[in-house]
C-alpha cells in the first residue's frame, strides 16, 4: 500500500508496465532510440519532460529502444566486463592491478544492481564514456596479466586457453 501512495513509485510501476506493453508490441526489433514509448497500458501518474524516451530499468531501456539484441549486447557487455575484471584479479601479480580488477568486478555487480532502478550503462553518456574507459584498461590490463620478462607465462596461458577451446 505505501509503494501505491507515493506518486513517484506509483509512476515507475506504471512506467513498467507501459514499457512492458510496448515491448510486447515489438518484442524483436524495439521502438528505435528516438521513438518514445506510450502510456497505452496504464496511465501515468506524473508526467516528466522526456520521460517517454527513459526507463528506469536499464535492461528494458536497450530491449525496447534496440529490440532482443539490444538486450543480448546489454548482458554481453556486462559479462564480458566482469568476466575482464575476473581475469585482471586473478592473473595479475601486481597487488595494486589486483585491486583494481576486484574493484571492477564489484562495482560492476553493483552496477547491475542500480541498472534496475536507473538507466545508466549506454543511457546516460558521461557515465558511458568512463564505463567504455574502464573496460578498454580491463581488457589491456587482461591481455598482459601474468606476461614475465621473458613472455613464458603469456606463451603458457595461451596454450592453456587454445586447449579449453
Amino acid at each position: 500500500s505505501k509503494l501505491e501512495a507515493n506518486i513517484q513509485d506509483r509512476y515507475r510501476l506504471d512506467e513498467r508496465a507501459n514499457v512492458l506493453g510496448a515491448i510486447r508490441e515489438h518484442p524483436i526489433t524495439g521502438l528505435g532510440v528516438t521513438i518514445p514509448w506510450t502510456a497505452t497500458v496504464q496511465p501515468l501518474s506524473v508526467e516528466h519532460e522526456e520521460g517517454r524516451q527513459y526507463v528506469h530499468f536499464a535492461a528494458l531501456w536497450f530491449w525496447l529502444k534496440l529490440g532482443v539484441l539490444g538486450l543480448f549486447a546489454y548482458v554481453g557487455v556486462l559479462l564480458g566486463s566482469m568476466w575482464l575484471a575476473w581475469q585482471v584479479w586473478r592473473r595479475s601479480r601486481e597487488p595494486l592491478l589486483q585491486v583494481f580488477g576486484l574493484a571492477s568486478l564489484c562495482g560492476m555487480a553493483g552496477l547491475i544492481a542500480i541498472d534496475t532502478t536507473a538507466s545508466f550503462t549506454g543511457v546516460e553518456g558521461r557515465f558511458t564514456l568512463l564505463f567504455g574507459m574502464q573496460v578498454g584498461l580491463l581488457a589491456l590490463l587482461a591481455r598482459t596479466a601474468g606476461d614475465s620478462s621473458d613472455g613464458s607465462d603469456y606463451a603458457a596461458s595461451s596454450r592453456l586457453s587454445a586447449s579449453i577451446e
